[in-house]
């Protein structure tokens, strides 16, 4: 596999004539030191010094080249060209006196867009006996097309009689010199960028180390003054369109009025104008208006070098700065590109700082302008088309009516509900029901302890016979005033006997009426003690149900007795049952803190299987037509009414 740093070796046999023949290198090739050429240590490619020129590109690439062609024996023409891959631009050329060879050019263009140096061969374009060796090279920097150097060299012996190879190898090495400049001046690009970008950040830091707008301003203006070596610096701020000046170095106040306030702002307004850096006298790279600069500048007695740069902000221009300085100190290209990087970083700052400094009604104003401004302009139709449609529902709201419903959590309750409770002190025997059976009349809940009903029933059984012997007994004896006395206790024993057969009878529990048991298990309280009149179990029926409406406070003076409503149950939600109110109770609860009052209403169709008491879900009462606008609104309406009330003297 070749590398790919390898000479890639084509021959446009006259790259103008379009013949092209593949080029002669190998074992025969002459090499260029026993071919009288100079090595790198003589053709100033390696150790020999190579000079900085006072800085000059041009004057460094002409160097260059001589050295690089003169280093090579029978070179004809060289060309280098520096830029970028969508720009070159001729830098150098040799010999100075002639233009490049066409030839020489395309060969350099072929180099550009190549990885690897270029050879190829071509027939004299002299007409002399021999050929021309082109060699093209592509100078790359951090990845990037740097420059490209290109030579001719005049073969008059063959194509054996050279070595391309080493001919671009030792080209290749003397593009170290050209590397080094070129990555200097990156270097120092690069430094130059950081140490204004520190700067910039300085300024920052001092603007934002004060809370109010104006010492921010006072702070950036004095710093600037300080660091630029400038007699005056001022800052400017947008308002409504206008700059207005807010600040001046090394003064606590100035005249708004006065003179030397307005030719600032018209300065500002200049640079603002052109949105773009002015200088005052102007730079050569710059072709800008700055007559106000320059009427600024020769404002007072000791002319001076004025200059604007633009504080941009998130929402457009956030002002200007403008420098001034004595004019034997004009303002260059550094200096304005400082100018430029700590504005770019400014404006952003200063205009938060000013709109936190605003007053609300300031921001307000700002806010409907802003959206006046995006509603009536010529762009964001969606917005446009927003509005209309929010106008057009709005328009409807107040014209169309709808169906007013108190909306309320419900609660289904059986209509008659019956408790079966303990009839006397004693324990549970039996319990055979659970909550959810259904019931008939008659049906055995549960059974209590008869053991001492029994013993207590035998007791008065006997003590009325004994009673009833005796009795018989005064009566065969005539003793009148004793048999009244056994009568009476006979009366008495058989009273006791009735007592104790009715709490035998009572022991059983059953159930009162046909429906649903809804509480009471007395399952897991076998032996357990009863106390007399203790709510044992509740049965309601599954054919008469009522609904308990929990209305909030707010919405009591929309519901009356009669209106109709739907309901929807939690379990059921598809199923919606009309319902009608019944009763309206005075009596309030209040719940999650809130007052609720009880709403009872029946269903107005039987009820079905389906239904058991204690489901909960929501009701919907229907209180009347009223304006949609009203219908959504009102709450809100109210609540404002009542604490306007609360907080009215």
């Amino acid at each position: 596999m070749r590398d790919r740093r390898a000479p890639e070796i084509v021959d446009p046999a006259a790259i103008a004539t379009g013949s092209m023949r593949p080029a002669a290198t190998g074992p025969g090739a002459v090499n260029p030191a026993a071919a009288g050429q100079r090595g790198p240590g003589q053709g100033g490619h390696g150790t020999e010094w190579m000079p900085e020129l006072d800085g000059r590109d041009d004057a460094f690439f002409a160097v260059w080249i001589d050295r690089q062609c003169t280093a090579i024996p029978g070179t004809r023409a060289g060309v280098i060209l520096h830029g970028t891959m969508d720009r070159l631009l001729p830098a150098a050329a040799w010999p100075a006196a002639k233009p490049a060879p066409v030839e020489l050019l395309r060969i350099a263009e072929r180099a550009a867009n190549a990885t690897r140096p270029i050879i190829a061969w071509a027939r004299r374009s002299d007409g002399k006996h021999g050929l021309d060796l082109l060699i093209g090279l592509g100078i790359r920097l951090h990845g990037g097309l740097a420059a490209v150097l290109a030579i001719v060299v005049d073969v008059p012996d063959g194509v054996d009689s050279v070595d391309p190879d080493a001919l671009a190898a030792q080209l290749h090495m003397g593009c170290g010199w050209l590397d080094a400049r070129l990555s200097r001046g990156e270097a120092r690009t690069a430094a130059a960028r950081i140490e204004r970008a520190s700067v910039a950040m300085d300024i920052v830091a001092v603007a934002s180390a004060q809370r109010r707008p104006a010492r921010a301003a006072a702070a950036v203006v004095n710093e600037l003054a300080i660091r630029l070596r400038c007699g005056r610096v001022s800052l400017g701020l947008v308002r409504g369109g206008a700059i207005r000046l807010k600040a001046l170095s090394h003064a606590a106040s100035f005249d708004q009025r006065g003179r030397v306030v307005d030719a600032i702002e018209n300065a500002m307004e200049e640079c603002l104008a052109q949105s773009a850096p002015i200088t005052y006298p102007a730079l050569l790279t710059t072709t800008r208006i700055s007559v106000a600069h320059r009427d600024l500048a020769v404002l007072d007695p000791v002319p001076t070098a004025t200059a604007s740069v633009v504080l941009p902000g998130p929402d457009g221009p956030a002002g200007v700065l403008t420098f001034e300085r004595p004019a034997d100190l004009p303002f260059d290209q550094d200096t304005v590109l400082l100018a430029e990087a700590t504005g770019a970083l400014l404006g952003p700052v200063l205009r938060i700082q000013a709109d936190n400094d605003r007053i609300l009604a300031g921001r307000v104003a700002d806010g409907l302008r802003d959206g006046m401004a995006a509603l009536l302009g010529h762009d964001k139709p969606s917005l446009k088309l927003a509005a209309l449609a929010a106008v057009l529902a709005v328009a409807a709201l107040c014209v169309v009516q709808g169906e007013y419903r108190v909306t309320t959590r419900a609660v289904l309750e059986g209509k008659v509900q019956r408790a079966a409770v303990a009839p006397f002190d004693g324990f549970v025997a039996v319990s055979t029901v659970r909550p959810g059976d259904h019931l008939h009349a008659g049906d055995l809940l549960a059974a209590m302890d008869d053991h001492d009903l029994v013993l207590e029933r035998a007791r008065a059984w006997a003590d009325a016979e004994k009673s009833r012997q005796k009795y018989n007994e005064a009566m065969a004896k005539h003793d009148r005033p004793g048999a009244a006395e056994y009568s009476a206790q006979v009366d008495q024993a058989d009273a006791q006997l009735a007592l104790a057969d009715d709490k035998l009878r009572r022991s059983r529990i059953v159930s009162p009426i046909d429906g649903l048991l809804v509480s009471g298990d007395l399952s897991q309280m076998l032996g357990a003690p009863l106390e007399r009149g203790k709510t044992l179990f509740e049965i309601a029926p599954l054919d008469q149900y009522r609904i308990i409406l929990r209305t909030d406070e707010r919405d009591l003076r929309f519901v009356v007795q009669g209106q109709h409503g739907m309901l929807s149950l939690a379990g059921m939600p598809d199923d919606r049952r009309s319902f009608t109110v019944t009763r309206i109770t005075p009596i309030a609860e209040a719940k999650d803190g809130r007052n609720e009052f009880r709403v009872e209403a029946t269903l107005d169709n039987p009820p079905g299987p389906a239904l058991r008491p204690g489901m909960e879900g929501i009701a919907k009462v229907e209180t009347g037509t009223h304006h949609l606008i009203w219908v959504w609104s009102h709450s809100l309406i109210d609540w404002l009414r009542l604490t306007a009330w609360k907080w009215m003297p």
